[in-house]
């Protein structure tokens, strides 16, 4: 008995790195197809064109897909965005009170309120930017790369940054 107690935390470490691995987006370098069969939140399967030099990553569960793009030789600028709020649900589907809606750039953008100014959205990124989004709120926008570049390395965290 003692010894089957003592394995079960390895058991559920084992399942959960198991799930963070399937989890992981997955990442493009030329253009392909998402297929419903891989992701059920698609209705039909979707064709990406990527140009030469952009790379993409995508996530899909059975509610949503949550994608990003990149171009590898994109601006290293400082620019200015407006943040975007995305609604957000639960596993039901259910539209997630505003306070918990996902912004563009977590960890850049201020959290959502009812109060906040047109001037106090805009936020101020240095380095390569992805651009993405995700099902459900249907808007789409910057997204720091905090590794500071753009390739088929970097461009998962863009995804994975989407709640």
């Amino acid at each position: 008995m003692n010894k089957t107690l003592a394995f079960l935390p390895a058991v559920a470490i084992g399942v959960l790195m198991s799930s963070q691995v399937f989890a992981a987006p997955i990442t493009m370098t030329t253009s392909g197809l998402i297929k419903t069969v891989n992701c059920a939140a698609l209705a039909n399967d979707v064709s990406i064109q990527l140009s030469q030099g952009v790379v993409a990553a995508y996530e899909c569960t059975p509610l949503s897909l949550k994608a990003a793009t990149c171009h590898t030789k994109g601006s290293n600028k400082e620019q200015t965005h407006n943040c975007i709020y995305t609604q957000d649900q639960d596993e039901d589907g259910v539209p997630l009170a505003p306070e918990s809606w996902t912004a563009s750039a977590p960890g850049v953008c201020p959290a959502y309120s009812d109060t906040l100014t047109e001037e106090q959205k805009k936020v101020t990124f240095t380095g390569p930017l992805a651009y993405g989004g995700k099902s459900g709120g249907g808007s789409v926008g910057p997204r720091q790369l905090l590794e500071k570049k753009c390739d088929d390395s970097t461009i998962g965290t863009a995804v994975n940054d989407m709640n």
